[in-house]
């Protein structure tokens, strides 16, 4: 894949209920299949199977609304088992602004059979 499009990506989330702040990664670039392109830093996304979950309304509290979702509507019916519960979140059409209403935003999980 060439480098393709503008993303921004979110992922190292830590929550936990002893701290008041979330802390996180966050990188902006373009998606590609070179390693190591011109040497910059990159987000490495391995090879594996992926649910992914899109929130096309632009704001903190649907994002939170999908992922409660996951854990209460789509993960106790699935036949998939989450794997990895730091997930990694996609801003799609990064150059339009992270605060522009139309864009879209995916959050990934890895995945396996039950």
């Amino acid at each position: 894949m060439e480098p393709y499009g503008g993303y921004s990506a979110v992922y190292n989330v830590s929550d936990s209920e002893e701290e008041e702040i979330v802390q996180c990664d966050f990188m902006i670039g373009t998606l590609t299949t070179k390693e190591n392109a011109s040497e910059l830093d990159s987000l490495y996304v391995p090879k594996s199977t992926w649910a992914i979950f899109t929130s096309e309304v632009n704001n903190q509290i649907s994002l939170q609304e999908v992922w409660t979702r996951i854990f209460t509507e789509w993960s106790p019916s699935s036949e998939y088992k989450i794997i990895d519960e730091a997930p990694v979140i996609f801003f799609m059409e990064d150059v339009k602004g992270m605060n522009d209403p139309s864009v879209r935003k995916e959050i990934w999980v890895q995945i396996r059979k039950k």
